[in-house]
């Protein structure tokens, strides 16, 4: 089949076009989700170290039901996606919303990763050492 110049031409321009397009909207996509992706991690680091300062205050003075219970009253550690486990794994407290998520302790520490479904998914942080020793006093309790 022989086609005019004029119809070859808009043709090609249109899959260039077209290409170029795609491409474009592909690497928009994919900055905007490394840009959430490091709002949500630097969040959860300042969060990290918010918990790690609250209980490096709070663990040598208070027993661990005590502590419990300020940790879920303290809004500024958002309690309600909070998840604290000492080296022993003995738990110090979890919300309820993190109860079926399973954390696996492979890997570099701290590890980030998404959880979730696709409708919901929720960045999580795991240290799996911090600056704060809890043992000292989830052994007293």
């Amino acid at each position: 089949m022989n086609l005019s110049i004029r119809t070859r031409l808009t043709a090609i321009y249109c899959v260039a076009f077209c290409l170029g397009a795609a491409a474009l909207e592909l690497g928009a996509y994919a900055a905007l989700k490394l840009a959430v992706y490091a709002i949500a991690d630097h969040d959860l680091n300042a969060r990290l170290n918010g918990v790690e300062e609250f209980l490096g205050e709070h663990l040598p003075r208070l027993s661990l039901p005590r502590i419990q219970k300020e940790i879920k009253t303290h809004l500024a550690l958002h309690p309600d996606f909070l998840r604290i486990v000492n080296e022993n794994g003995t738990e110090i407290f979890e919300a309820p919303a993190l109860a079926s998520l399973t954390v696996e302790a492979v890997g570099p520490s701290p590890r980030m990763w998404s959880a979730g479904g696709a409708q919901q998914p929720l960045r999580m942080l795991a240290p799996q050492e911090t600056r704060v020793r809890y043992k000292r006093q989830i052994d007293q309790a």
